[in-house]
């Protein structure tokens, strides 16, 4: 199975949680990241706290948990093999900051992509299954006051992702966008993704003859009455 890697998205990640982490008290904090992939966002997160916080890491991934175990040097760290928050279930733990960087990205695009070789997407044609099941269950995993961050990538339907941050949340806010240009592999199948563009289900712009998807962060605040 794939493993994934630092990339643009992980890179936007980890740069706005850490602001979310160092900007409150410096009190030991949980951090529980999903879909780790090989721990490259949490071990930034190591590197650049100003506390001294515990770190929870899953993946469904088996490869992927022994990679981010050899990866991650830290003392305070607790790494389990899993899908979503199914291996903190009968943990009893509760967590003030939740990342994810799981699959939220339209089915026929990724799977003419390379991107995921050797894993399946399986995210549906709208592109937010998987971040519609971590929704489900994820201000029961945070503690008061806690935070969600999550990638927003425009290769997902984005009205249907941003009306149900907004029904979850009370506080959304979101970091500034960057576009990036999709590989050549895009404009060649464009004949199987108009359809996709035509209903809203991606959104993506043709500007100096390649197509232009981008990536933002969405920092979701459980407020204290949830």
């Amino acid at each position: 199975m794939a493993i994934f890697k630092k990339n643009l998205t992980s890179k936007i990640l980890s740069g706005e949680a850490i602001k979310v982490l160092n900007s409150s008290d410096q009190k030991e904090k949980k951090i529980l990241e999903i879909g780790c992939g090989d721990g490259n966002i949490t071990q930034f997160l190591i590197d650049n706290q100003l506390g001294n916080n515990q770190f929870y890491c899953s993946d469904i991934s088996e490869e992927a948990t022994d990679s981010a175990k050899k990866n991650i040097v830290y003392d305070k760290i607790n790494i389990k093999a899993g899908a979503f928050f199914d291996p903190w279930k009968n943990f009893h733990q509760s967590f003030d900051l939740v990342i994810t960087d799981v699959s939220s990205i339209s089915e026929p695009v990724a799977d003419k992509s390379d991107w995921y070789n050797g894993v399946t997407s399986d995210c549906g044609e709208n592109g937010l299954k998987n971040v519609k099941i971590i929704l489900d269950d994820v201000n029961f995993f945070l503690n008061k006051d806690g935070y969600f961050i999550l990638p927003v990538i425009s290769l997902c339907r984005l009205d249907e992702l941003y009306e149900l941050l907004k029904k979850k949340f009370n506080f959304v806010s979101y970091s500034e966008k960057v576009e990036w240009p999709l590989p050549e592999f895009f404009k060649k199948n464009i004949h199987k993704f108009d359809h996709l563009i035509k209903k809203k289900i991606i959104s993506v712009e043709y500007k100096f003859g390649a197509y232009l998807a981008f990536t933002k962060v969405a920092i979701c605040h459980k407020h204290n009455n949830q």
